[in-house]
């Protein structure tokens, strides 16, 4: 009964760690559906709190009759999230300005855990749910010692919620 009683609990851990998606770079850079909070364009609901004491009330999932391209990139349907709140949206060219404003050149953005690696224009944060941004130089990654010199932008949100996969 002992056995029994010690083997529950880690067989239950088990199956909600493997009953969770895991959200791969892939996934992250590649939503089938568009991402809007009220009329705006976000790309991603990563840079929000999207929990409904913090303004969200209504989401509507739509599937399009024809896809939609924004800034070269194919969606199949539309996620729209409406707030009652003021929301203060902010670029990541805009982010990369207020915190690094020395920064030219290429530059690799991530947000939380994810790399960002197409369409960086299109996402949109809510300025005021940014935790804090790091700096990384290529120069200090030895394997980037000797080749062209680029910056990495981490941006971190205030709560790391499990980004909403748009499919």
């Amino acid at each position: 009964m002992k056995k029994i009683c010690t083997l529950l609990p880690v067989f239950f851990c088990c199956a909600m760690m493997f009953g969770q998606k895991y959200v791969s770079d892939e996934d992250f850079n590649n939503p089938t559906a568009a991402a809007y909070i009220n009329e705006t364009f976000v790309k991603s609901f990563i840079g929000f709190d999207m929990k409904p004491e913090a303004g969200f009330v209504n989401v509507t999932k739509t599937d399009l009759p024809e896809p939609v391209v924004i800034n070269g990139i194919t969606y199949n349907g539309k996620i729209v999230v409406e707030c009652n709140k003021q929301i203060e949206f902010t670029t990541l060219d805009e982010i990369r300005k207020q915190h690094f404003p020395n920064v030219s050149g290429d530059v690799v953005y991530m947000i939380n855990t994810f790399f960002v690696t197409k369409d960086a224009q299109s996402y949109k944060l809510d300025k005021n749910f940014i935790d804090r941004c790091e700096l990384l130089q290529s120069s200090e990654f030895d394997i980037f010692k000797d080749k062209m010199q680029f910056s990495i932008i981490r941006i971190f949100t205030k709560a790391e919620p499990r980004p909403v996969i748009l499919r």
